[in-house]
């Protein structure tokens, strides 16, 4: 079965994004630091995005996320050419969505959209891409096989957190660590709660 990866860049403080996200700046203040090293970083970056958006696949986001977004993805969502499906978390479709585009969207919760996400996958790894809170709930929920983390060297002082509350104890083992000047890229295991 497809592993579950719930991939996140993140501050040295903490945030995912900056304060005052809005469809013109979806990342809030300064909240685009955190993917310069996908866009610009050396060789060792572009890798590990590689790794992270392989040509198969799913991905998963929350609707705050897809609305502030979708307008700068465009049909062809956040992984650009290599098209992968985007399933979106929500409570209700949205009015409009962009003509042949990667999204659908799941209004049975998290399960629902997992299962979706896999079916779409064809067999390949799904990532919680969008929205902290919606991977703390699938890590609560112990659905979560890996966690990869991009810690960027920014203080951003306010913004979404990661771990608020993760919780309770999450045991972790480390699989990876990979240094850049742009981001310290980690990939965990979860092991148990």
């Amino acid at each position: 079965m497809s592993q579950l990866i719930f991939d996140m860049s993140v501050s040295l403080d903490g945030f995912t994004n900056g304060a005052d996200p809005s469809p013109d700046q979806p990342m809030g203040a300064d909240g685009l630091r955190l993917h310069e090293w996908a866009f610009g970083g050396d060789d060792a970056d572009r890798a590990v995005l590689d790794k992270a958006w392989p040509d198969g696949g799913a991905m998963i986001c929350g609707r705050n996320t897809y609305d502030v977004s979708v307008a700068a993805w465009g049909a062809d969502g956040p992984s650009a050419d290599k098209r992968l499906p985007l399933v979106v978390i929500t409570q209700s479709e949205p009015g409009e969505v962009p003509a042949n585009s990667v999204y659908s969207f799941a209004t049975g919760g998290i399960e629902a959209a997992l299962k979706e996400a896999r079916d779409r996958a064809d067999g390949g790894d799904v990532a919680i891409m969008g929205g902290p809170g919606v991977g703390r709930q699938y890590l609560c929920a112990g659905l979560v096989d890996e966690v990869a983390l991009h810690v960027v060297p920014v203080f951003l002082g306010a913004g979404t957190r990661l771990f608020d509350d993760p919780g309770g104890s999450i045991g972790m083992e480390t699989l990876e660590v990979i240094h850049t000047h742009a981001a310290t890229h980690i990939r965990l295991r979860v092991i148990g709660g």
